[in-house]
Formats: C-alpha cells, structure tokens, sequence
C-alpha cells in the first residue's frame, strides 16, 4: 500500500471513531442491542476468514468433545457479543457514570478475593474488558493498566481518551515493567490482558493452553513475586439483557505463607494460562474467539499440530 493510502486510510480511521463517538452514544439501549446482534451475525456469515479463524481455533480448544453445530452456535454467539463489546466501547462514552452504575454489576466475589491494593489483576480477551476497566474504576478499584499502541497515532489518542475516563491510567507497553513496578510499590492496583501473543524476547514464557504450548506475557508473575503481592483473576461477563457482571475467582497467588517458599514465575504463568481455559470452558462463547492465539509455533513443536495460521517463532 502506498504512503498516500496509508495516510487516507489513517484519516478514515480516525473520521469513522469519532463518528461513532458522536453517534452511537445517543442511540437507546435496545437499539443498541440489536445492531450488535446484526452487526455479529454479518460478520459470520459475510465475513469467510474471520469464520474459518474462529473454526480453526475452536479445532485447537474443543477437538471432539463438541459437535461442528455446537461449534457454529458458540462461534456466532460469540461473533454477537463482541459486536456488542465492540458498539458499547462507543455507547458508554456518553453519560458514562449513570450507564457503568446501570448496566455493570460488581459481583461480591471482587471485594471478598481483589485484596486492599497493592494486588495484581489479570483478565483476558473476554466478555467486556474494557468496560471491566471502567467498572471497577468507577467502584473504586482505582487501577494503571498496560496499553498496547495502535497503528494509527490519531485513533489511539482517542482511545486513550476514552479509557482514562474513569481513574484508570493507562501505560504504554514499551517500558511498563518498571513503570508498573513503580505503581505495587506505591501501594496500587495494576490490571493485566494476559491471552494474547507476547514472544519470549518480550518476555514471554510457552506455556500449555488448550494442550498446545502458546507464549504468555509472565509481567504478572514477575511483578508479583517482585513486590510480594497476591494475583487475582477477574472476568466481566456479558449478560443477555444487556448489562455486564464483573466477578473475581479466589487469588491465584496467596502471600503471606512462608511454608509454600518461593513462586517460579513459569508455574505461575501456566497456573493463569490454565484458570483462563477453564473460564473459556465455562463460557465458550464469551471469548474472542477471531484471535490467532496459537499464531506462533514453539521450537521442536510440529507444525500440523497448530492452525493453518501459525508460524515458527522467529
């Protein structure tokens, strides 16, 4: 694509975000829901390769234990719901303190396991991440969270904007290691996405995810043995009737005993890597299933053991 392109399409981009910013918080709630159950069913059925991804991944996580129709049904519900965590990234951008109150619940289970700060949270691509960051923000879970730029300067200044709405602040990903050591020191929460593809010179650790071995970011189990604090795991799930519950499983790593000795940061990261599939089992079509999450091949490993995307780690 030539620079001329690439510069149209940037300002396209950009154009189309604020015009959904514009528009899309001022449509009712119903309408809302409906688009993205529209918007969803399109994108499965006009959209061929983003549904042979989805099909393939479900290969890798499912095998036989689940029939080509209960594939298809999670794969366009999810397809759905992502439409709709896609169209509400928009629509809580308008009124945002009465509609996180609304429609995001805190589930007891968040005060009972997410310990007075500091604390590590970790989440994945599921139900609504980025609402989960508001919600909790606006709870109180006043939090900093690591934000991986987008290729268009203009579109990620917008979304920057959006996310520190609500007390939550974001890092970029270059250099947050020392950055978000800096916040468990002074006593905070921080929040960490921790399903996608972070190669081992980035500090990713391979690790077992549906039985195949994927490179997982070990911040959270570096930062955690590093300060001495517990990891909890935190999920917001998206609800039928339109609102999101947030809740929080008991934490993955527990300070405080002297008898357990010290963690290894691999068999902490496995541990995560292991309660996120065990959610994604639960609640198969709450993930973002249109992710080349198995993108890289680890060293040794057959290829024909991965999807038709995967490569070798370079």
């Amino acid at each position: 694509m030539s620079t001329n392109l690439k510069k149209a399409r940037k300002k396209l981009e950009a154009l189309l975000v604020r015009l959904g910013l514009f528009i899309l918080p001022n449509c009712p709630r119903r309408m809302i829901l409906v688009l993205a159950r529209l918007a969803g069913a399109f994108t499965y059925y006009c959209v061929p390769s983003q549904r042979r991804l989805t099909m393939a991944n479900m290969e890798i996580a499912f095998g036989k234990s689940k029939s080509m129709r209960e594939r298809k049904r999670i794969a366009l519900h999810s397809f759905k719901l992502m439409a709709r965590v896609f169209l509400d990234y928009f629509w809580f951008a308008k009124r945002s303190s009465e509609r996180v109150a609304k429609y995001i619940i805190i589930d007891k289970s968040v005060s009972l396991y997410f310990a007075p700060p500091p604390a590590v949270g970790v989440t994945a691509h599921f139900g609504s991440w980025e609402l989960m960051s508001r919600g909790m923000a606006a709870a109180g879970y006043n939090h900093e969270a690591v934000s991986a730029p987008l290729s268009n300067p203009a579109v990620d200044e917008i979304i920057i904007n959006y996310r520190t709405k609500d007390n939550a602040k974001m890092i970029p990903m270059r250099g947050a290691i020392r950055k978000l050591l800096r916040a468990l020191h002074r006593g905070l929460y921080i929040c960490l996405v921790l399903d996608q593809n972070t190669k081992p010179g980035d500090g990713g650790i391979f690790v077992d995810f549906f039985g195949l071995p994927v490179p997982i970011s070990s911040g959270a189990a570096v930062l955690a043995e590093r300060v001495n604090v517990p990891i909890v795991l935190l999920f917001c799930v998206v609800q039928p009737k339109g609102d999101y519950l947030i809740y929080a499983l008991p934490p993955l790593r527990v300070v405080g005993d002297p008898a357990k000795g010290p963690d290894s940061a691999r068999a902490i990261t496995q541990k995560i890597a292991l309660v996120i599939q065990k959610e994604i089992e639960k609640h198969p079509e709450q993930w973002m299933w249109m992710y080349k999450r198995w993108k890289h091949i680890k060293p040794g490993m057959p290829a024909s053991a991965y999807p038709y995307y995967a490569k070798p780690l370079s």
